[in-house]
């Protein structure tokens, strides 16, 4: 079976180190490209034309938004999962109006992350569960 190439696009350094290992540790998966600015983001998915990039909403150099609307023209085969702090639901409508294929709040687990990348992949779309409820 072929790894699932994915890329990640995010400015924190931790979480781009933490997100690969994590997805390097798990069977059928691989990181193929990282980037920590929007430009980058689009370069480094041109080069190595992923299955699917972690984008950042909030990049430097280039928005979230931008480059989704530029992977989307130029690599429509390329799924893009925003991965974000933004638990509002102008934000999904607008990320999957402009063609995210899912939409990740970044405090989920990775159990969750896990589940909504395999979504993503079997070329469905994900939406994080709102945390808008209660805290215990």
């Amino acid at each position: 079976m072929q790894k699932k190439r994915i890329a990640i696009a995010d400015d924190h350094k931790l979480l781009r180190e933490t997100l690969k290992s994590l997805i390097n540790s798990t069977e059928g998966m691989e990181v193929v490209g990282e980037a920590a600015d929007g430009v980058s983001a689009i370069h480094m998915v041109k080069s190595v034309l992923p299955d699917l990039l972690l984008l950042d909403v909030s990049l430097p150099k280039l928005s979230g938004i931008s480059v989704l609307n530029n992977l989307k023209e130029e690599l429509p085969d390329v799924k893009i999962m925003m991965l974000t702090i933004y638990d509002s639901d102008d934000y999904i409508s607008e990320f999957l109006k402009a063609g995210a294929d899912g939409y990740c709040l970044k405090d989920a687990g990775w159990k969750e992350l896990l589940a909504a990348i395999e979504t993503v992949l079997a070329g469905r779309t994900y939406v994080s569960s709102t945390q808008s409820s209660p805290a215990e």
